[in-house]
């Protein structure tokens, strides 16, 4: 029996060790694993002799390309990129299932529209029937409506001729009445348009002058508020001001900053391109503008002296060229620089600041 209990567990021994083993060796992978990186691009005029042409390309590569996201842009079709694992598109064969199922709803769509379209048309064809009673009840109702319509025409008629008769009153003084009236009236109309136009310039001017008044203790109210607003922030940037460079002037931290700018400066030498290479063809309208244009970057021909190539043209207006660099860098340096800065006591103090500050 403990024969039998020792070699099982042995063999779970030797297959947890085996996955542990599997496991170190994928992160392992995946620690020293450079990634690699490349970009190309070019610019061309339009000219005579060829076309437009501008165009960039890069790529990112891990794990030693089985992970790749190529990545391109030109004008016409601007940024794409995708993301290949083993060479296989990962939602590509999802998106080519939603075309085809976004094809399938329009086509049971259109065929639905299409038979309600001919059912509709169907229907609309088929002629109505009206039963003999409604049409023989529809000729009476008229030719009862007809005969009433007569009937109070004529007694309408004989009531006007009895008020004509019966009204004759004097002509004479009931003109000097309406005369008197129209006057009265016309006077008391033209008071009423006076009194309503000087009432109604007395409101305009009322409400120009609180207008007024209302815009100009609104533009006091904003303007004092900003003034106060800008000096309360002028104050707060000074405050920070002064405790930066209080933080900076501690001798413990100038110690500190020197540490923490000399990591930086060499994870960024770890992740800046390894070889580098670009070319300017450049020329203006005026020779002259050319050749001062030649004398700045004269000036700077040591930083970029070896990696790019300046050519002027003193004959044309032109501006071309291409660039390409490449590079790599690993996770685990990058991991251990980043582990290196985040312990820093200067890195937590400065965090730490700018949280007080922040507030």
């Amino acid at each position: 029996m403990l024969g039998i209990l020792l070699t099982i567990l042995k063999i779970i021994a030797i297959v947890l060790l085996a996955i542990v083993g599997i496991v170190l060796l994928f992160v392992l992978w995946i620690l020293f694993a450079p990634v690699k990186y490349e970009c190309h691009g070019i610019f061309e005029p339009d000219t005579e002799e060829n076309s437009k042409n501008q165009q960039v390309q890069a790529k990112v590569t891990w794990l030693w390309r089985a992970i790749s996201i190529p990545v391109s842009w030109d004008p016409e079709q601007g940024l794409q990129y995708k993301l290949k694992v083993f060479g296989f598109e990962p939602g590509k064969i999802k998106r080519k299932k939603k075309k085809q199922s976004a094809r399938k709803e329009k086509s049971i769509g259109k065929n639905e529209n299409k038979l309600s379209e001919d059912s509709g048309q169907i229907e609309d064809t088929k002629p109505e029937k009206i039963p003999e009673w409604e049409s023989e009840h529809k000729l009476h109702i008229t030719e009862v409506s007809a005969d009433r319509q007569t009937e109070i025409g004529n007694e309408d008629s004989e009531q006007l001729l009895e008020t004509k008769e019966k009204a004759t009153p004097d002509t004479d003084s009931l003109n000097e009445n309406k005369n008197i009236l129209e006057k009265i009236r016309q006077s008391y109309q033209r008071i009423r348009k006076k009194t309503d136009q000087i009432r109604s310039a007395l409101a305009a001017l009322k409400e120009k002058i609180t207008g007024f008044i209302q815009t100009v203790q609104r533009f006091t109210k904003h303007f004092s508020e900003t003034v106060k607003n800008v000096c309360e922030k002028i104050r707060k940037i000074l405050y920070k001001k002064d405790r930066i460079i209080y933080f900076f002037s501690l001798e413990r931290n100038i110690l500190g900053k020197y540490r923490f700018f000399s990591v930086v400066k060499k994870l960024l030498h770890e992740l800046i391109p390894r070889r580098f290479f670009g070319r300017i063809r450049y020329g203006f309208e005026n020779p002259a503008d050319t050749g001062q244009a030649l004398a700045w970057c004269s000036m700077l021909y040591p930083v970029y002296g070896g990696y790019v190539e300046i050519e002027p043209d003193f004959e044309q207006k032109i501006l071309e060229g291409n660039f390409s660099f490449h590079g790599k860098f690993r996770l685990l340096k990058c991991l251990y620089y980043g582990i290196k800065i985040y312990r820093m006591k200067f890195v937590k103090d400065f965090l730490a600041l700018m949280k007080q500050l922040a507030r």
